[in-house]
């Protein structure tokens, strides 16, 4: 999901430079890829508890959006505007991009060691219960 996340924002807004379309269409976008995140983590807790094979069956889904997106997409040219002024570095975007990669990095490091932890913890847990688990935290994100 998050590879397609990228470029569909970038497209948002190159195609819909009108302020209000714009927003509707990113906040669409937020929901989707949040909504495919949780029901993508849900549906591997609970393939796991079957085959731990099956969850990479999971990564050949994304080749729909990719047939899609090849076959429908219009193809479009613009001029890129650039305003001359070079690009200064400020504390604001320090920080956020501080914040954002600690973030990510919790993100990604939570969902492969809280499994481990989970089955210590609670001695009746199994994987789909890890998968719930990972789902709520992020709904929650």
């Amino acid at each position: 999901m998050s590879l397609f996340t990228g470029p569909a924002i970038s497209l948002i807004g190159d195609h819909y430079p009108e302020a209000q379309t714009r927003r509707q269409l990113l906040g669409w976008a937020s929901a989707v890829t949040s909504g495919g995140t949780i029901s993508a983590v849900s549906l591997s807790g609970w393939l796991v508890g079957h085959d731990w094979h099956w969850v990479f069956g999971l990564y050949g889904a994304a080749i729909v959006p990719l047939i899609l997106i090849w076959c429908w997409l219009p193809e479009t040219t613009h001029k890129a505007s650039h305003t001359g002024q070079p690009f200064k570095l400020s504390v604001g975007l320090v920080v956020t991009y501080g914040l954002n990669l600690s973030w990510n990095a919790l993100y990604f490091i939570i969902p492969t060691t809280i499994p481990f932890y989970f089955q210590s913890w609670l001695h009746d847990a199994n994987a789909s219960h890890a998968g719930l688990l990972m789902a709520g935290v992020s709904a929650v994100a």
